[in-house]
């Protein structure tokens, strides 16, 4: 199954850049990503399902959500509908009615 995605713009409450090197200086989209702006993921050590919406540092491994801020690849995986079902997970009302997960 594909993981979820949504507008991650609709989620930001400022601009942030979307890519970052490790220096924090902003670069191009790159080639080859593990999350990408918009990816809906479930982050594991606050229990709670959050969106991608910038800062992302690929060779850093690290990435802001709405959620969380800046959260490290290691404590995230794409959001399953197992994780919607988690007991006392973490997650916006208008993210579930988005996804229509019930």
């Amino acid at each position: 199954m594909a993981h979820y995605t949504v507008n991650a713009k609709n989620y930001a409450l400022f601009d942030y850049e979307p890519y970052l090197d490790g220096n924090w200086t902003p670069i191009s989209r790159p080639a080859k990503l593990k999350y990408d702006l918009g990816d809906v993921v479930y982050i594991r050590h606050t229990n709670s399902i959050g969106v991608v919406i910038g800062c992302i540092d690929p060779k850093g491994g690290e990435l802001r959500t709405d959620m969380d801020g800046m959260v490290g690849f290691h404590d995230i995986e794409f959001a399953k509908l197992k994780h919607f079902r988690t007991t006392d997970v973490n997650v916006l009302d208008r993210l579930k009615k988005e996804l229509n997960i019930k």
